[in-house]
């Protein structure tokens, strides 16, 4: 409201200089619907050259906004959705094919030897591991393909220390014999009105990596801290660990299964879910690294997320 007040004085000290200002607002009508206007001020000039006022005129442009913002969601939409192809053509040619290969290899070989008991077994073993592998692409792509589902879900305001201390709960059993820490800061702001499941995954993702990839000889320490600017609340992620050379695998970093550390089991998925899902939630995610010295995952949402 304050900056709408300091717009309109603005625009009306300029038009009195004798400049024609227009620009776009949007306003919530008593009913408490929302709003868009368009509105310009054009100075009253005299017979000796003077302004003496100031002419303001505004047109309802609702409908026609909502129709601009209704294509850029649609446009937003079409380059998820041709990512979403990308991801899965990675994942056919390459994660999908590889064990469908083996496995074909493995059975001509059963087919057209004549093998030993031993090899036999052997091969078998190698069927197992290879169906496995498959096994678990194919749960991978259900994973990715439930996110969309999940849209669905109602939102719920999700209190920040709450999420924060039932994930620390189940680390604290993942990595048994671990010390880590958590630290929070969530003065600033303590909740978010979002889909749960999702800022669950975004917490336990995080953490996770930062304790997950720690450096040799330090205790992993993972901070986080909640800011709000504008209508934008900002989660950031802090931890102590080994880093990620950005320079290197800055293009690569939010693609699924791409790995940056081999010292530690992991599949590539963690950033790639992180990512997916604040920017189905109507964000986005920043990330800042420096190898040896930590990384710092950055998660912006809207106040009310969409």
């Amino acid at each position: 409201r304050d900056e709408k007040l300091e717009k309109l004085n603005e625009s009306l000290r300029n038009a009195m200089r004798m400049e024609r200002v227009k620009y776009e607002s949007e306003y919530v009508s008593v009913d408490g619907l929302i709003k868009w206007y368009s509105l310009s001020y054009d100075p009253i000039i005299d017979i000796e050259n003077e302004v003496i006022g100031v002419l303001i005129t505004m047109w309802d442009i609702t409908a026609k906004k909502l129709l601009e913002l209704q294509g850029e969601k649609i446009k937003d939409d079409l380059l998820r959705r041709n990512n979403d192809l990308e991801q899965f053509t990675h994942i056919i040619s390459h994660n999908l094919r590889a064990p469908v290969a083996s496995i074909i290899g493995l059975v001509s070989l059963i087919d057209e030897s004549e093998l030993s008991q031993n090899d036999q077994y052997e091969v078998i073993r190698n069927l197992g591991r290879s169906a496995q592998n498959l096994d678990n692409v194919i749960k991978d792509i259900n994973k990715i393909l439930s996110i969309n589902k999940d849209l669905a879900e109602s939102r719920e305001y999700v209190n920040f220390f709450a999420i924060t201390d039932a994930i620390v709960q189940i680390l604290e059993f993942y990595f048994e014999g671990v010390q880590f820490i958590v630290s929070t800061d969530f003065e600033e702001v303590e909740e978010i009105y979002t889909l749960k499941s999702y800022l669950h995954s975004i917490f336990l993702n995080l953490i996770s990596n930062g304790i997950k990839y720690k450096q040799q000889d330090l205790p992993p320490q993972v901070s986080i801290k909640s800011s709000l600017i504008g209508n934008t609340i900002r989660i950031s992620f802090s931890d102590n660990g080994v880093g990620i050379d950005l320079t290197k695998y800055e293009k690569r970093i939010f693609k699924l299964y791409n790995r940056f550390h081999t010292h530690v089991e992991g599949k590539g998925m963690g950033l790639f879910m992180v990512k997916t899902q604040a920017e189905l939630l109507g964000g986005r995610v920043i990330i800042e690294s420096d190898v040896g010295v930590g990384t710092t995952v950055i998660v912006e949402l809207p106040k009310n997320s969409p």
